[in-house]
């Protein structure tokens, strides 16, 4: 019986090892200063969530683009944590902002999603507003969100509540 215990132990040590290296890698990135933006088409933009809260992002409208992509960063993070994707998308128009209570947004409370999918849906609208090509009806560009922990979460839940968010 000593044998199938430390059979059992072995691969829940490496597992539990790979979670505790997991997390601290990802606590230091999620924590490492912000970076400055290099890009000469960043515009500082704000616009209202669903239910009145102002919201900071950076915009980047590219020439000839095959797409929207909004970033969503994690809870307790900002916009600027998400500035590396930037040049992982050179071919797409981009839409980075700052939920509400985080980074240089309005709030002051941090919901863990139970509001935050409501700064989504508003940042989907600005991005495909800003990028409208004039005289369309509709927006002929596709639209990915990107999101991290609770980015990720929001994006879904604002999926939830406006099917036509993507």
């Amino acid at each position: 019986t000593n044998e199938m215990h430390s059979e059992k132990f072995i691969p829940l040590s490496i597992l539990t090892s790979a979670f505790i290296i997991g997390g601290c890698i990802y606590l230091g990135l999620m924590n490492s200063p912000a970076k400055p933006l290099k890009n000469d088409n960043v515009k500082v933009v704000t616009f209202n969530s669903k239910d009145g809260v102002k919201l900071s992002g950076f915009f980047i409208k590219r020439t000839n683009s095959m797409g929207n992509l909004l970033l969503c960063h994690g809870y307790q993070s900002c916009k600027e944590s998400m500035i590396d994707y930037i040049d992982m998308f050179p071919d797409y128009n981009i839409l980075l902002f700052d939920f509400r209570a985080h980074g240089q947004s309005d709030g002051k409370f941090r919901t863990l999603g139970c509001h935050e999918y409501k700064d989504v849906i508003a940042a989907s609208e600005f991005l495909k507003e800003q990028t409208k090509i004039p005289g369309a009806s509709f927006n002929n560009f596709p639209q990915i969100i990107l999101g991290f922990s609770m980015g990720g979460a929001c994006a879904m839940a604002a999926e939830g509540y406006e099917p036509t968010i993507c």
